[in-house]
Protein backbone atom coordinates (compact mmCIF):
# COMPACT_ATOMS: atom_id res chain seq x y z
CA UNK A 1 0.00 0.00 0.00
CA UNK A 2 2.60 2.08 0.60
CA UNK A 3 4.17 1.77 -3.03
CA UNK A 4 0.44 3.61 -4.25
CA UNK A 5 -0.44 5.62 -1.34
CA UNK A 6 -0.60 9.88 -2.34
CA UNK A 7 1.89 11.93 -1.27
CA UNK A 8 3.78 15.51 -1.82
CA UNK A 9 7.46 15.85 -2.76
CA UNK A 10 9.42 19.37 -2.54
CA UNK A 11 12.07 19.62 -5.00
CA UNK A 12 15.02 22.92 -5.78
CA UNK A 13 17.02 22.71 -8.85
CA UNK A 14 20.40 24.44 -8.36
CA UNK A 15 21.71 24.99 -11.67
CA UNK A 16 25.09 26.39 -12.94
CA UNK A 17 23.65 28.02 -15.73
CA UNK A 18 26.16 30.14 -17.18
CA UNK A 19 28.90 27.23 -16.30
CA UNK A 20 27.31 24.63 -18.13
CA UNK A 21 26.68 26.46 -21.10
CA UNK A 22 29.74 28.06 -21.74
CA UNK A 23 31.46 24.60 -21.50
CA UNK A 24 28.80 23.41 -24.31
CA UNK A 25 29.77 26.50 -26.01
CA UNK A 26 26.41 27.88 -25.76
CA UNK A 27 26.59 30.88 -24.06
CA UNK A 28 25.42 33.28 -26.94
CA UNK A 29 22.00 32.09 -26.77
CA UNK A 30 19.77 34.69 -25.93
CA UNK A 31 16.79 32.35 -25.84
CA UNK A 32 16.57 28.91 -24.42
CA UNK A 33 14.07 26.84 -23.00
CA UNK A 34 14.51 24.03 -20.54
CA UNK A 35 12.75 20.68 -19.93
CA UNK A 36 10.41 20.60 -16.19
CA UNK A 37 8.72 17.58 -15.20
CA UNK A 38 5.29 17.13 -16.86
CA UNK A 39 1.95 16.26 -15.02
CA UNK A 40 1.53 12.17 -15.63
CA UNK A 41 -1.57 9.31 -14.89
CA UNK A 42 0.22 9.46 -11.43
CA UNK A 43 2.13 12.89 -11.23
CA UNK A 44 1.11 16.23 -10.84
CA UNK A 45 3.34 19.65 -10.45
CA UNK A 46 1.71 21.55 -8.35
CA UNK A 47 3.62 24.88 -8.90
CA UNK A 48 6.92 25.92 -10.47
CA UNK A 49 8.91 28.72 -8.98
CA UNK A 50 12.24 30.16 -11.34
CA UNK A 51 14.57 32.63 -9.87
CA UNK A 52 17.76 33.54 -11.93
CA UNK A 53 19.18 37.19 -11.92
CA UNK A 54 19.39 38.75 -15.16
CA UNK A 55 16.56 36.57 -17.02
CA UNK A 56 12.88 36.34 -17.94
CA UNK A 57 11.35 33.69 -17.89
CA UNK A 58 7.77 32.18 -19.05
CA UNK A 59 6.34 28.83 -18.36
CA UNK A 60 5.43 26.83 -21.82
CA UNK A 61 2.56 24.32 -20.36
CA UNK A 62 3.59 21.78 -23.34
CA UNK A 63 6.06 21.86 -26.24
CA UNK A 64 6.13 19.50 -29.49
CA UNK A 65 7.79 17.12 -28.01
CA UNK A 66 4.68 16.76 -25.04
CA UNK A 67 7.28 18.14 -22.01
CA UNK A 68 6.40 21.16 -19.73
CA UNK A 69 9.17 24.01 -20.15
CA UNK A 70 10.57 27.18 -18.88
CA UNK A 71 11.24 29.60 -21.34
CA UNK A 72 14.51 32.29 -20.20
CA UNK A 73 15.77 35.34 -22.34
CA UNK A 74 18.84 36.74 -20.96
CA UNK A 75 19.26 40.52 -20.25
CA UNK A 76 23.08 40.03 -20.25
CA UNK A 77 24.61 37.38 -19.37
CA UNK A 78 23.38 34.24 -18.19
CA UNK A 79 23.08 33.41 -14.15
CA UNK A 80 25.78 32.16 -12.40
CA UNK A 81 23.16 29.54 -10.87
CA UNK A 82 19.62 29.55 -11.32
CA UNK A 83 17.17 28.00 -8.64
CA UNK A 84 13.72 26.04 -9.84
CA UNK A 85 11.32 24.92 -6.86
CA UNK A 86 8.58 22.71 -7.58
CA UNK A 87 6.01 20.94 -5.67
CA UNK A 88 4.79 17.86 -7.08
CA UNK A 89 1.92 15.57 -6.03
CA UNK A 90 1.95 11.52 -6.68
CA UNK A 91 -0.74 9.12 -6.36
CA UNK A 92 -0.16 5.43 -8.30
CA UNK A 93 -3.87 4.53 -7.36
CA UNK A 94 -4.62 6.61 -10.58
CA UNK A 95 -3.24 4.04 -12.44
CA UNK A 96 -4.40 0.48 -13.22
CA UNK A 97 -1.31 -1.87 -14.82
CA UNK A 98 -3.68 -4.91 -14.79
CA UNK A 99 -5.74 -3.14 -17.38
CA UNK A 100 -3.17 -1.53 -19.66
CA UNK A 101 -2.54 -2.45 -23.18
CA UNK A 102 0.42 -1.30 -25.33
CA UNK A 103 -0.22 -0.40 -29.08
CA UNK A 104 0.71 1.55 -31.28
CA UNK A 105 -0.61 5.64 -31.55
CA UNK A 106 -1.45 7.80 -33.83
CA UNK A 107 0.87 9.23 -36.41
CA UNK A 108 2.08 12.33 -34.28
CA UNK A 109 3.82 9.11 -32.18
CA UNK A 110 5.01 7.06 -34.81
CA UNK A 111 8.71 8.46 -34.41
CA UNK A 112 8.83 7.00 -30.86
CA UNK A 113 7.75 3.59 -32.44
CA UNK A 114 10.33 3.59 -34.98
CA UNK A 115 13.31 6.45 -34.05
CA UNK A 116 16.50 4.17 -34.68
CA UNK A 117 19.27 6.45 -33.65
CA UNK A 118 21.44 6.27 -36.47
CA UNK A 119 21.54 2.35 -35.90
CA UNK A 120 22.20 2.59 -32.16
CA UNK A 121 18.65 1.21 -31.17
CA UNK A 122 19.81 -1.99 -33.65
CA UNK A 123 16.11 -1.87 -35.82
CA UNK A 124 18.12 -2.13 -38.68
CA UNK A 125 19.83 -5.30 -37.02
CA UNK A 126 18.56 -8.79 -38.13
CA UNK A 127 20.44 -10.69 -34.94
CA UNK A 128 18.52 -7.95 -32.93
CA UNK A 129 15.32 -8.24 -34.51
CA UNK A 130 15.57 -11.76 -34.77
CA UNK A 131 15.92 -12.09 -30.66
CA UNK A 132 13.18 -10.23 -30.33
CA UNK A 133 10.82 -12.16 -32.38
CA UNK A 134 12.06 -15.18 -31.01
CA UNK A 135 11.57 -14.12 -27.31
CA UNK A 136 8.32 -13.16 -28.03
CA UNK A 137 6.50 -15.24 -30.03
CA UNK A 138 4.34 -16.92 -27.71
CA UNK A 139 2.68 -13.35 -27.17
CA UNK A 140 -0.56 -12.93 -28.42
CA UNK A 141 -0.80 -8.98 -27.90
CA UNK A 142 1.48 -6.42 -28.32
CA UNK A 143 1.02 -6.21 -24.39
CA UNK A 144 1.98 -9.66 -23.95
CA UNK A 145 5.14 -9.17 -26.01
CA UNK A 146 6.34 -6.40 -24.48
CA UNK A 147 5.94 -8.12 -21.32
CA UNK A 148 7.67 -11.09 -22.59
CA UNK A 149 10.54 -9.12 -24.16
CA UNK A 150 11.04 -7.46 -20.49
CA UNK A 151 11.21 -11.47 -18.91
CA UNK A 152 13.82 -12.19 -22.11
CA UNK A 153 16.02 -9.05 -21.34
CA UNK A 154 15.91 -9.63 -17.51
CA UNK A 155 16.64 -13.30 -17.68
CA UNK A 156 19.96 -12.41 -20.00
CA UNK A 157 21.05 -9.25 -18.79
CA UNK A 158 22.51 -8.30 -15.24
CA UNK A 159 23.02 -5.25 -13.60
CA UNK A 160 26.71 -4.75 -13.17
CA UNK A 161 29.73 -2.74 -15.07
CA UNK A 162 29.18 -0.82 -17.91
CA UNK A 163 30.97 -2.17 -20.99
CA UNK A 164 31.65 0.22 -24.16
CA UNK A 165 29.00 -0.57 -27.11
CA UNK A 166 27.97 1.27 -30.23
CA UNK A 167 24.44 -0.23 -30.29
CA UNK A 168 21.73 -2.04 -28.43
CA UNK A 169 22.59 -5.33 -29.64
CA UNK A 170 25.72 -4.88 -28.38
CA UNK A 171 24.63 -4.08 -25.37
CA UNK A 172 22.89 -6.86 -24.99
CA UNK A 173 25.62 -9.69 -25.83
CA UNK A 174 27.76 -8.05 -23.08
CA UNK A 175 24.79 -8.93 -20.68
CA UNK A 176 25.34 -6.38 -18.01
CA UNK A 177 25.11 -3.07 -17.25
CA UNK A 178 23.49 -0.48 -15.63
CA UNK A 179 19.71 1.01 -15.03
CA UNK A 180 20.42 3.28 -18.52
CA UNK A 181 21.45 -0.48 -20.43
CA UNK A 182 18.61 -2.02 -19.32
CA UNK A 183 16.15 0.68 -20.65
CA UNK A 184 17.90 1.54 -23.80
CA UNK A 185 17.76 -1.90 -24.51
CA UNK A 186 14.02 -2.24 -23.30
CA UNK A 187 13.39 0.67 -25.06
CA UNK A 188 14.81 -1.06 -28.39
CA UNK A 189 13.03 -3.88 -27.71
CA UNK A 190 9.76 -2.27 -27.53
CA UNK A 191 10.09 -0.09 -30.54
CA UNK A 192 10.86 -3.37 -32.50
CA UNK A 193 7.70 -4.57 -31.60
CA UNK A 194 5.89 -1.21 -33.01
CA UNK A 195 5.27 0.43 -29.89
CA UNK A 196 5.63 3.75 -29.15
CA UNK A 197 8.52 4.30 -26.01
CA UNK A 198 10.32 6.68 -24.79
CA UNK A 199 13.18 7.18 -22.47
CA UNK A 200 12.88 8.78 -19.11
CA UNK A 201 15.57 10.20 -16.33
CA UNK A 202 14.94 10.86 -12.65
CA UNK A 203 15.62 10.65 -9.14
CA UNK A 204 16.07 7.90 -6.87
CA UNK A 205 16.14 9.44 -3.47
CA UNK A 206 15.87 5.75 -1.30
CA UNK A 207 19.79 6.25 -1.17
CA UNK A 208 22.16 8.90 0.10
CA UNK A 209 23.31 10.59 -1.73
CA UNK A 210 20.29 9.78 -4.18
CA UNK A 211 21.04 8.39 -7.49
CA UNK A 212 20.10 8.96 -11.17
CA UNK A 213 17.74 6.29 -12.13
CA UNK A 214 16.41 5.68 -15.71
CA UNK A 215 13.59 3.61 -16.77
CA UNK A 216 10.53 4.06 -19.76
CA UNK A 217 7.47 5.17 -20.48
CA UNK A 218 5.51 2.79 -22.68
CA UNK A 219 2.57 4.63 -24.56
CA UNK A 220 -0.95 2.95 -24.31
CA UNK A 221 -3.26 3.96 -27.34
CA UNK A 222 -6.02 2.54 -25.15
CA UNK A 223 -6.06 5.00 -22.47
CA UNK A 224 -4.27 7.46 -24.49
CA UNK A 225 -1.61 7.96 -21.78
CA UNK A 226 2.55 7.18 -21.28
CA UNK A 227 2.93 4.52 -18.30
CA UNK A 228 6.08 3.83 -16.25
CA UNK A 229 7.98 0.87 -16.61
CA UNK A 230 11.52 0.19 -14.87
CA UNK A 231 12.76 -3.18 -16.82
CA UNK A 232 14.48 -4.46 -14.00
CA UNK A 233 12.01 -5.10 -12.09
CA UNK A 234 8.46 -7.13 -13.71
CA UNK A 235 6.65 -5.61 -10.55
CA UNK A 236 7.10 -1.87 -11.91
CA UNK A 237 5.25 -2.40 -15.04
CA UNK A 238 2.91 0.62 -14.48
CA UNK A 239 3.85 1.79 -10.89
CA UNK A 240 7.03 2.99 -9.83
CA UNK A 241 8.95 2.95 -5.98
CA UNK A 242 7.73 5.04 -3.85
CA UNK A 243 11.26 6.77 -3.61
CA UNK A 244 11.33 7.40 -7.19
CA UNK A 245 11.02 10.81 -8.92
CA UNK A 246 10.47 10.68 -12.71
CA UNK A 247 12.05 13.92 -14.18
CA UNK A 248 11.26 15.10 -18.10
CA UNK A 249 10.94 12.34 -20.89
CA UNK A 250 13.57 12.62 -24.01
CA UNK A 251 12.59 13.08 -26.97
CA UNK A 252 12.53 10.37 -29.55
CA UNK A 253 16.25 10.99 -30.38
CA UNK A 254 17.18 11.21 -26.53
CA UNK A 255 18.65 14.01 -27.59
CA UNK A 256 20.76 16.21 -24.38
CA UNK A 257 19.62 19.60 -26.63
CA UNK A 258 18.11 20.34 -29.89
CA UNK A 259 16.52 23.20 -31.91
CA UNK A 260 12.65 23.50 -31.97
CA UNK A 261 10.92 24.12 -35.28
CA UNK A 262 10.92 28.39 -34.11
CA UNK A 263 14.91 27.97 -34.11
CA UNK A 264 14.91 28.04 -29.66
CA UNK A 265 17.15 25.78 -27.92
CA UNK A 266 15.52 23.00 -25.88
CA UNK A 267 17.86 21.90 -23.49
CA UNK A 268 16.77 18.41 -21.49
CA UNK A 269 17.31 19.53 -18.19
CA UNK A 270 18.33 16.05 -16.48
CA UNK A 271 20.24 14.81 -19.07
CA UNK A 272 22.44 17.91 -20.32
CA UNK A 273 22.83 19.28 -16.90
CA UNK A 274 23.17 15.76 -15.02
CA UNK A 275 24.27 13.69 -17.04
CA UNK A 276 26.97 15.45 -19.15
CA UNK A 277 27.76 18.59 -18.36
CA UNK A 278 30.43 18.29 -15.17
CA UNK A 279 30.90 17.00 -12.02
CA UNK A 280 28.63 19.99 -10.02
CA UNK A 281 26.56 21.54 -12.47
CA UNK A 282 23.43 20.58 -11.05
CA UNK A 283 22.31 20.23 -7.08
CA UNK A 284 19.15 18.80 -6.38
CA UNK A 285 17.32 18.60 -2.67
CA UNK A 286 13.96 16.32 -2.37
CA UNK A 287 11.98 16.78 0.74
CA UNK A 288 9.09 14.08 1.02
CA UNK A 289 5.81 13.91 3.47
CA UNK A 290 8.31 12.01 5.25
CA UNK A 291 10.55 14.58 5.98
CA UNK A 292 13.20 12.98 4.27
CA UNK A 293 15.67 15.07 3.04
CA UNK A 294 17.80 14.15 0.14
CA UNK A 295 20.64 16.06 -1.55
CA UNK A 296 22.43 14.61 -5.07
CA UNK A 297 25.70 15.98 -6.26
CA UNK A 298 28.25 14.71 -8.08
CA UNK A 299 30.97 16.19 -5.83
CA UNK A 300 29.54 13.35 -2.96
CA UNK A 301 30.93 9.48 -4.00
CA UNK A 302 27.70 7.39 -4.73
CA UNK A 303 26.99 4.15 -2.57
CA UNK A 304 28.39 0.60 -4.03
CA UNK A 305 25.12 -0.78 -4.54
CA UNK A 306 23.93 -3.38 -7.25
CA UNK A 307 20.09 -4.39 -7.82
CA UNK A 308 20.29 -8.34 -9.64
CA UNK A 309 16.77 -8.62 -10.76
CA UNK A 310 14.56 -11.71 -9.54
CA UNK A 311 13.71 -14.75 -10.67
CA UNK A 312 10.96 -14.91 -11.97
CA UNK A 313 8.29 -17.32 -14.41
CA UNK A 314 6.94 -16.46 -17.30
CA UNK A 315 5.11 -13.59 -17.72
CA UNK A 316 1.81 -15.19 -19.42
CA UNK A 317 1.08 -16.64 -16.38
CA UNK A 318 -0.10 -13.51 -15.15
CA UNK A 319 -3.09 -11.69 -16.20
CA UNK A 320 -2.52 -8.96 -19.00
CA UNK A 321 -4.34 -7.94 -21.17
Amino acid sequence: KNWISPKNISIQWNIKLNKALTDWGLSGEKKIRLTLPLDRPYQKIESITVRGKGVKTKLIEEDESGNRTVELVRSSVWPSVLTIDMKVSQNMNSLNPGSLSSVSGSSNLAIYATENQGGFNSLDNIDFISVVENATSDGKSKGDKVRLAFHYLRSHFTYGKRHEASSVYEMLQNKEGDCGYFSAIALAMTRALGVPVRFVYGLNTGFQPPLPHAIIEIYDAEQNVWFPSDPQSSELHGVIVPTYIPFTAFNAKSEAFFRNQEGILIIDTTQFFWGGSGNDTLVIEIKNEGSMVANRSFGQSAPSFLTLPRSEKSPLKQKIR
